[in-house]
């Protein structure tokens, strides 16, 4: 909350140059991109995983390699509406809320994956996250967390169709509707191995130890 606090105090202080008729385009870009690398250095706990996996990072855990996180909301795109936001609104409640809820979200892919959606997750191109799923050819499965949010997760025994992993229907989430609810299950729980070195958007760096901070 602390950090909340200050974000919004300093957004609301933005506001004036942000809005300001004389700022160009670039400016307002900078200002976005300072937001933006706030906002990801911002603590990124378990419990903001959607509990969403591709297809491919599943299997990939299957066989013991490493997938990554790719938060659902480009950060530039979070900063945009975040400056946009009517300064009533902007609270520390308020933020937290926006990050716990849409801007923190974030879903488990493969490497390459991840580099795959950068394309589709630039700040005037994203529309919604479905959309860059569906442009990335990466379908999403639910899969179930048994810890209370944790990363800790039964792996389907049930497979993926190959011909839906390569042709993901139009939204990513509707392509997971094919499975039955969480999949049937097999008795034994994985650990994601989640290599934090490829985590990014917009091109910031990830803080190491930021999971284990507080809002």
């Amino acid at each position: 909350m602390e950090r909340c606090n200050i974000l919004a105090r300093v957004i609301v202080g933005m506001k004036a140059l942000y809005e300001d008729p004389q700022s160009s385009r670039t400016q307002r870009d900078l200002l976005e991109t300072m937001i933006g690398a706030a906002i990801w250095y911002l603590p990124q706990p378990d419990d903001l995983w959607t509990q969403n996996i591709s297809a491919d990072a599943l299997k990939a855990l299957q066989a013991g390699s490493k997938v990554t996180r790719d938060h659902n909301y480009p950060r530039k795109c979070a900063a945009r509406e975040l400056l946009c936001t009517p300064e009533e609104q902007l609270t520390a409640d308020f933020v937290l809320h926006r990050y716990k809820t849409k801007y923190g979200t974030f879903n488990l892919v493969t490497k390459e994956e991840n580099r795959r959606l950068m394309k589709y997750q630039k700040a005037d191109l994203f529309r919604t996250p479905e959309e860059a799923y569906s442009k990335a050819a990466i379908t999403l499965v639910p899969v179930r967390s048994d810890q209370g949010g944790k990363l800790t997760l039964r792996v389907a025994s049930a497979k993926v169709p190959a011909d839906e992993q390569q042709h993901p229907t139009a939204s990513a989430t509707a392509a997971a509707a094919d499975m039955p609810e969480c999949a049937p299950f097999e008795n034994r729980l994985i650990k994601p191995n989640i290599d934090d070195s490829t985590e990014r958007t917009n091109n910031f760096a990830l803080a190491p130890d930021n999971k284990n901070k507080t809002a």
